[in-house]
């Protein structure tokens, strides 16, 4: 251990032996040590004045009898005699010492409060060496029994074993009753701890009760306290070294601060994203507003980052498995490990196969994992895939029911918001996503256990429902851990959409552009337009777009019109759009408008409509993006005069739209054909397009939210 100033206060007379061996032990490289011997009361309280020349040369034998035990007990030795144990001058040996470690020995009962004043004055250890302990043999210390009877005594252990352990160490930890917090792992972790250590909670014994029974058959090097045991120290009944740690200072925090919760943190390959919200709330949990944080690791404090409604980004330095996390206003805090509010792991790939599960399984549900988690040696891990229940809540559920008690947060992984206005029933879904990315990242991801009625399509692992686990087929294979796919592997994993060859694909952010690639595309066909929108206005563009249509079809093409119905305000609950209306009865257009609502709309009616903006002329040219048919999508900031009085459908929108030519133009046309059918439309005959360019090209489609692949 790093002790090197040592101060030891015996009485003359008495047997320091014992405690000059413990201190050889305890601080191998001490610089110097100080012995104070005070006079006791009865036997040598006259010796100052009139003692006789014996008395006093049996002073001095007894000072020189501390010198000689003492030698090379510390690189300087010094044996002072005073009149008295007085703690006033103690306090002043001490502090000219800059004591780093109090050691008694041979003390009378009286003398407690002397050491315990000094160590509250000096803020350091005390070393007690009960005077009936045998001195023990100058070997390293081994095994320790450390006392750690509430939280901030664990947080002065693990300072303590940060600083003074030794990887060669066997460290037992003992707790107060009750299960033993599995998060203690990552605490050792974040302490910086290298010694081994075990941690001991005792069922139906006392702390005193278990460490009777500890003595008894295996007894410790060292035992260490992190408050005063003053009645195990008066009654001596365990003859071993104890060692008494510095007081804590007050861990100091606001008046009604609200707890912390987090999820742990996923290393995909990108920033590592934490998320902080209170852990206690009604409904949605509430993110932790802007807040300095530290961060702990090592039992250092390794960064202090602000978050930003609650999120914040770790340096990409940053590699520890777990980390602490504390709120403070400090810039260097001093006490990191007497703060922490909140560990949280990150999460690595690994070689064993991986299911994940949704974090809502019941209790009772829960114990069915058990049978994926011993087939293959499966590791599992809970997605809470809405905020609405703590962290904290989850991982004691968990640990209630024998698992590991990690949790990830799904829109935390997949970067995006908590989509509370999506049916529960496709929570599924999102739990596939989160697993395709994970699968992306190089985690071995092999199964889901989803709840909800809709099941997901789960790319490359088998998706589950609880009460299916049982009759289950073999999981897949686990593809090797640790290896990210390559930028296309990963694209097609997320997506299942395949590189299509020979394109070339002009990217627009403007407007006025947009419109201009619309109407030369209509004026340029010669066979047939396939136009599908989600709204469309009868309105300036709207009615210029219309005539474009119309002159097409007059000259022969063939036109056919797919429109949401719902917003494009045609065949819904009894709504007509005009500009539709004229287009649909006009000779060589075909319109069809999707999903007509005819009675009282469900809320599924009202929110899986069909977005698609898609124009694909004579299966040559595609145009695709975010723009509707109507005047704020297709027209110029400078073509449009506003003024505070503006309307916002005068306003221009900022989109983005491309143009393709080449093989994934056909890609897209069979995606109009398929929507187009599906309404009742005949079918067409789509030809394979020719390469137009050396552009590499994936056509997305989304089919609602089951398959959710654009949304990665």
């Amino acid at each position: 251990m790093k002790y090197h100033r040592i101060l030891l206060i015996t009485t003359l007379g008495g047997d320091a032996r014992a405690a000059i061996a413990a201190i050889r032990r305890i601080a191998p490289q001490a610089e110097r040590l100080v012995i104070v011997a005070g006079l006791p009361a009865r036997k040598f309280s006259w010796l100052i004045n009139d003692a006789p020349p014996d008395l006093h040369q049996a002073a001095g034998a007894a000072l020189d009898g501390l010198r000689d035990a003492a030698q090379g007990a510390a690189a300087a030795v010094d044996v002072e005699l005073v009149p008295e144990l007085d703690i006033g001058v103690l306090d002043e040996i001490a502090a000219a010492l800059r004591v780093d470690l109090l050691v008694t020995a041979a003390l009378p009962l009286g003398s407690v409060s002397i050491v315990a004043g000094l160590r509250q004055r000096r803020s350091v250890a005390v070393l007690w060496v009960p005077e009936s302990t045998a001195p023990q043999a100058e070997r390293p210390l081994t095994e320790l029994v450390c006392v750690a009877l509430g939280q901030r005594a664990r947080a002065a252990i693990a300072a303590f074993l940060r600083d003074q352990g030794d990887p060669a160490q066997h460290v037992t930890v003992l707790l107060l009753a009750g299960p033993v917090p599995q998060d203690l792992a990552a605490a050792v972790d974040v302490a910086g701890i290298r010694a081994a250590v075990e941690f001991v909670a005792p069922q139906g014994l006392s702390p005193g009760q278990w460490l009777d029974e500890r003595m008894r058959t295996n007894s410790p090097d060292l035992l260490v306290y992190a408050r005063m045991p003053t009645a195990l120290l008066l009654s001596a009944r365990w003859r071993a070294p104890s060692l008494l740690l510095p007081p804590p200072a007050p861990v100091i925090r606001p008046a009604l601060q609200r707890d912390m919760d987090a999820p742990d943190l996923v290393d995909d390959g990108a920033a590592l994203r934490a998320r902080f919200e209170y852990a206690a709330g009604i409904g949605r949990r509430a993110p932790i507003p802007d807040q300095p944080l530290a961060f702990v690791s090592g039992g250092r404090v390794v960064a202090l980052l602000t978050t930003c409604d609650g999120e914040v980004e770790l340096p990409g330095d940053l590699r520890a498995d777990s980390y602490g996390v504390f709120r403070t206003k400090e810039t260097a805090p001093s006490q990191p490990l007497a703060d922490l509010e909140q560990r949280v792991a990150v999460l690595r790939p690994a070689t064993a196969p991986l299911v994940l599960f949704d974090a809502e399984l019941t209790p009772e549900e829960l114990p069915a994992l058990r049978g994926l988690a011993a087939a293959g040696a499966h590791e599992l891990l809970a997605v809470r895939i809405r905020p609405m229940r703590s962290c904290r809540s989850i991982r004691g559920r968990l640990q209630a029911a024998g698992f590991e008690p990690r949790v990830v947060d799904a829109s935390l992984v997949l970067d995006e918001g908590a989509a509370l206005d999506v049916s529960e029933n496709l929570d599924g879904v999102r739990l596939a996503r989160v697993a395709a990315h994970m699968r992306a990242a190089g985690f071995p991801v092999v199964a889901i256990v989803y709840r909800g009625a809709e099941r997901p399509a789960a790319h490359g692992v088998a998706a589950l429902l609880v009460h299916e686990i049982a009759t289950a087929a073999p999981l897949p294979a686990a593809r090797l851990g640790g290896r990210r796919m390559a930028l296309a592997q990963r694209l097609e994993a997320m997506t299942a959409a395949p590189v299509i060859a020979g394109n070339r694909v002009d990217i627009e952010l403007d407007n006025v552009k947009a419109r201009r690639w619309l109407l030369e595309a209509i004026a340029a066909a010669s066979r047939r337009i396939h136009l599908q929108v989600y709204a469309a206005a009868d309105d300036d563009v709207g009615r210029q777009v219309e005539a474009a249509l119309m002159h097409a079809a007059g000259r022969g093409v063939t036109v056919r019109l797919l429109i949401d119905s719902l917003h494009g305000q045609h065949g819904s609950l009894g709504e007509s759009n005009p500009l539709l209306e004229r287009l649909g009865s006009q000779p060589g257009i075909e319109l069809r408008v999707s999903q007509p609502i005819t009675g009282m709309p469900s809320l599924l009616d009202i929110k899986q409509r069909d977005h698609r903006k898609l124009v694909v002329v004579d299966n040559q040219i595609a145009l695709l993006g975010g723009r509707n048919l109507a005047h704020e999508y297709y027209s110029g900031f400078d073509e449009v005069p506003l003024t505070p009085q503006s309307m916002w459908r005068e306003v221009p929108w900022l989109d983005a739209g491309a143009r393709v030519e080449g093989p994934a133009v056909a890609a897209l046309e069979r995606a109009f054909l398929n929507a187009w059918t599906d309404q009742g439309g005949s079918a067409f005959d789509v030809a394979d397009t020719a390469p137009a360019g050396g552009a590499p090209a994936r056509v997305v489609i989304h089919r609602g939210l089951r398959d959710a692949a654009t949304l990665e």
